[in-house]
């Protein structure tokens, strides 16, 4: 329940709906818990912005977005993931972005699939079918080489 803590004016209809809460955790309990290793790299552009004005912070997402070469870093990293024959996740807060790196990553990787919040439930459900079908023939194949 993420409006419990954000507002206290939503917690009526939350509690209606959904019922009271059930179980509550605080990030250093669930970090202490998995079983997996965090790792920060940071990666350094040559992005730099040229306007006198301070953007705002939604200006700012959105030039990044589109800055070529750290769309091309991106890109270059889910590359090598799969080299590894890892199944990397791309989580970017604009719509834009997601398609745009999408068509860049098209002629790398057979199956890139989008999910973004503003489609209909019909087209996530599309999307998702199409993920599953993929996968499921994927582990055909492993079941059964050739």
């Amino acid at each position: 329940m993420l409006f419990w803590a954000k507002g206290k004016s939503h917690q009526p209809i939350i509690f209606m709906q959904c019922g009271p809460i059930r179980y509550s955790a605080d990030a250093k309990s669930q970090m202490k818990s998995q079983s997996f290793e965090r790792l920060l790299v940071p990666r350094f552009t040559p992005y730099r912005l040229l306007s006198e004005d301070k953007p705002s912070y939604a200006q700012t997402i959105q030039q990044l977005s589109e800055d070529e070469f750290r769309n091309r870093l991106i890109v270059n990293d889910v590359c090598e993931v799969l080299k590894e024959r890892r199944s990397p996740i791309i989580l970017t807060n604009l719509t834009s972005h997601v398609f745009a790196l999408a068509e860049l990553l098209k002629p790398y990787c057979k199956n890139v699939i989008t999910l973004v919040g503003s489609e209909s439930a019909k087209e996530k459900k599309t999307s998702w079918i199409c993920y599953t079908d993929r996968i499921n023939m994927t582990i055909k194949q492993w079941n059964n080489p050739l």
